[in-house]
């Protein structure tokens, strides 16, 4: 059977999910996936693995966030194998990997989903996968395709969909997050004002942190949770690599798509945090029928934010398609 064909058969529907695995063989060149009730993992060819989407909450024993449901990338890798993302941190427990939510919002509800409670109730509120296919796998890239539904007890407050397209580039994997948010009635989703949420990458500490954009090292401050005036200005991107004492470095890089509504960023080098934030000096309301769309490239790279041309990948991130 050919392989993208059976791929993107692969197909959730609602709650239920078939096991999923990679054929072998033949998809050795190529990008794979492999999917069961609680993850989907996405490997390069040659069969390393680039990262997992967690659909639900790890079983016992595994490093979990402190949050109702999944719906978040970890780990992700760089391409020697190097885990660059954190889930569960003491410090922030439910900081989870590469995620998107927000600390308060309210459509029929009012809600945190993720996973703070100080502004608004984060209990019984849930991120929830309803399905997740890979819809394309060849020896370029793979997609998976993401709906969730985020739910007040029983009621789902906003939609989203989005879709996850994995490639490689020399010394980094690349992932491209492209988001559809969506009101589900026809009361409008109104997402706060607040200094930090949205999308976000959750470092594993491994060194000396070291933040760089595209002029070089940074040197501001690490912004204050509560001081939208604390944030770093709008950028093309930031990049967040550890040097390890023993002379090892990696880091990720978050690029911010100018499509996206303006950003400043919430980056605190001791949370081991990038986040873009669209809220941070307003709220952002979603009606009925008038979609959000949010697009983000995250690169996990071997060596510093200069082993890899960042610029020219931001550049190919923004590109028109011809």
């Amino acid at each position: 059977m050919n392989t993208r064909r059976w791929l993107g058969a692969l197909t959730a529907v609602g709650c239920s999910v078939a096991l999923a695995h990679g054929v072998r063989g033949q998809d050795e060149f190529v990008f794979s996936a492999e999917r069961d009730e609680e993850r989907v993992v996405i490997k390069a060819p040659g069969e390393a693995p680039v990262l997992h989407y967690q659909r639900e909450k790890p079983g016992a024993g595994e490093p979990a966030a402190a949050v109702d449901g999944g719906c978040y990338t970890h780990p992700l890798y760089t391409p020697s194998g190097d885990i660059v993302t954190d889930v569960g941190p003491k410090d922030h427990p439910h900081h989870r990997g590469v995620f998107c939510a927000w600390v308060s919002m309210e459509g029929e509800q009012k809600g945190d989903w993720w996973g703070w409670g100080a502004l608004a109730p984060k209990e019984k509120r849930s991120i929830v996968n309803r399905e997740a296919r890979i819809t394309e796998a060849d020896d370029s890239l793979a997609t998976l395709r993401v709906i969730n539904s985020w739910r007040a007890e029983a009621d789902t407050i906003l939609g989203e969909r989005v879709t996850i397209t994995t490639r490689q580039a020399p010394g980094c994997n690349i992932v491209d997050y492209e988001f559809k948010f969506t009101a589900p009635t026809r009361k409008s989703v109104v997402i706060a004002q607040n200094p930090f949420g949205g999308f976000c990458y959750r470092a594993r500490p491994r060194g000396r942190a070291v933040v760089s954009g595209p002029g070089g090292e940074m040197q501001n401050p690490d912004a204050v949770f509560n001081k939208p005036e604390t944030n770093w200005g709008p950028s093309r991107w930031y990049d967040l690599t550890y040097h390890t004492d023993d002379g090892k470095a990696s880091g990720v890089a978050v690029m911010d798509h100018p499509s996206n509504p303006p950003s400043t960023w919430h980056i605190v080098r001791g949370i081991h945090m990038l986040n873009p934030c669209i809220v941070a000096d307003h709220p952002v309301e979603i009606k009925f029928g008038e979609p959000l769309y949010l697009r983000y490239r995250v690169v996990a790279h071997d060596g510093d934010a200069t082993a890899v041309d960042l610029d020219a990948l931001f550049e190919g991130f923004t590109a028109k398609p011809e």
